[in-house]
């Protein structure tokens, strides 16, 4: 594994989110929609210009996969053996609403699989990256984080981590058979974010019933992975993939390290198993 220069991505997504916070703090945000339907702003393309220019000079060569570019076709991807998949602005919504709850969200692939992302929240100004085999760090650090004293106690209450803008039928029915069986805290959030809390011990499951795309959650599906959670598809036919011939993730949940071996995720497959 050949890895990216840490402290230089630092340095530039750093520098993406202050871009995105001159609009942010601007009476313009310049809002249109795209095909998809999914809004877009001044900010994502201005974010979407800084950091594919700075990777072009860090790591000239090395192809991008971004959210706001147009999308390589899979026969000319399906040869790449490394690459950097891009969210330059996850969580337009919450960009738009004004609420703080978006993030940059950057992942290095080799094979197709995540080894080293990145996730930058420019509001708080706290960034954090994950290495493949070394665990999740926060800028500025070389020491790995610890989980929190909460994160080794039992799941009770199970703290679950819902999107604010993007609920989905299927996660609803889920959500309510879990409420009849266990005690719950419910919390919502935009974006990434919602990983990230996953792989910090704040938070234990991540539902997400619909369908999202690939960059949405390749850098923090190594930062779970990588503090001890697990990523699972409805179908629980294993963990998300990417770089996949249509770039859409399939429903899937993400588990917390506290998670691991207990009650609470054998009731989960069950209920998957039982086809909801």
């Amino acid at each position: 594994m050949e890895l990216p220069k840490l402290s230089a991505i630092e340095e530039l997504l750093i520098k993406a989110g202050a871009a995105i916070l001159e609009v942010y703090e601007s009476d313009h945000f310049d809002e249109t929609t795209k095909s998809d339907l999914s809004p877009v702003t001044r900010a994502d393309q201005i974010s979407s210009s800084v950091i594919n220019a700075g990777l072009a000079a860090i790591h000239p060569g090395i192809h991008v996969i971004d959210e706001e570019n147009t999308i390589p076709s899979y026969e000319e991807r399906k040869q790449w053996t490394r690459f950097f998949m891009l969210d330059p602005l996850d969580g337009t919504r919450e960009f738009i609403k004004q609420n703080g709850e978006f993030c940059i969200n950057l992942a290095y692939l080799e094979n197709n699989l995540p080894v080293c992302s990145w996730i930058y929240s420019p509001v708080s100004r706290s960034g954090w990256y994950a290495i493949k085999g070394k665990g999740i760090f926060s800028f500025g650090h070389n020491e790995h984080l610890e989980h929190s004293p909460e994160s080794q106690k039992p799941c009770d209450p199970v703290i679950l981590i819902a999107s604010r803008s993007h609920p989905s039928p299927r996660g609803q029915q889920v959500l309510r058979k879990i409420r009849e069986n266990f005690n719950i805290e419910m919390v919502r959030l935009g974006s990434a974010l919602k990983q990230v809390e996953i792989a910090l011990g704040r938070a234990d499951v991540y539902i997400h019933g619909s369908g999202c795309s690939e960059w949405d959650t390749a850098a923090g599906h190594l930062m779970v992975e990588e503090s001890g959670g697990f990523v699972e598809q409805w179908n629980l036919s294993g963990t998300l993939k990417y770089n996949k011939p249509h770039m859409k993730n399939p429903p899937f949940m993400m588990f917390s390290k506290r998670c691991q071996n207990s009650e609470f995720v054998e009731f989960i497959k069950n209920i998957l198993n039982s086809g909801t």
